[in-house]
């Protein structure tokens, strides 16, 4: 068995292949500040740890809990083992390659892949199996974070979905912003990547905040766990 884990900027998420069912999340942990990983066990032991990771912070106390635990030494995608998955582009972060080659392996036919968590990254695969690139924006939580550290009166809110985009106070009319920019803004992008791509894509969703924005994309397939996905993939 083959303990996968995905370190992210504010969690880190553990999970397991479940055969037919594919890979399941078992834990989702805070990686931000420390990572804590004392109280995590995983029976039956596993053959092997495989991790990818975009907080580097992370990943020493990950590699110390998988010898002191299971006494492995955990691979690293991207450093000590290549992604295999074609690319033009330069600095991709492992989490994008690891989505992309997660959506390539379920749609044959090439995808769009939509991560929603700290940052919101839109990237497009092929179905020659290739990275073509992408888009970065600024997801919900730091949009929220970055109005309420740079300006002199607005103040953070939850990036939850409000009543009416028309808002009547400033913390719905930040809401407003935050949650209908976000759907806007992803939504442009699909539609520019379309435009530009010569196959039709799947959509596929994925990300720890993607969950409130699934009803704006009735067409997309969400996948929770598509990052751990492309590192079973990868390591196959």
């Amino acid at each position: 068995m083959i303990l996968l884990a995905d370190i992210g900027n504010r969690f880190l998420k553990l999970g397991t292949a479940r055969g037919a069912a594919g890979v399941e999340i078992d834990y989702c942990l805070p990686a931000s500040p420390f990572l804590d990983l004392g109280g995590i066990r995983c029976e039956p032991p596993p053959d092997a740890v495989c991790y990818a990771s975009v907080n580097p912070a992370g990943d020493a106390p990950l590699e110390a809990w998988a010898r002191a635990c299971f006494g492995l030494e955990a691979t690293k995608l991207g450093r000590d083992r290549p992604i295999p998955l074609a690319t033009r582009c330069r600095g991709a972060g492992a989490d994008r390659l690891l989505n992309a080659l997660a959506a390539v392996e379920r749609f044959p036919g090439g995808a769009i892949c939509v991560d929603v968590g700290t940052a919101v990254t839109v990237d497009a695969v092929s179905p020659d199996r290739e990275f073509l690139g992408g888009a970065i924006l600024p997801g919900p939580l730091l949009g929220a974070w970055a109005l309420a550290a740079r300006t002199a009166q607005l103040f953070e809110v939850s990036p939850t979905a409000p009543e009416r985009a028309i808002a009547r106070d400033t913390e719905e009319a930040i809401r407003s912003g935050l949650h209908h920019g976000t759907i806007g803004g992803v939504a442009r992008l699909v539609e520019r990547f379309r435009e530009e791509l010569a196959f039709e894509p799947v959509l596929v969703l994925t990300g720890g905040d993607v969950g409130r924005y699934v009803p704006a994309f009735p067409e997309a397939v969400h996948v929770p766990a598509l990052t751990l996905e492309g590192i079973l993939a990868a390591v196959r």
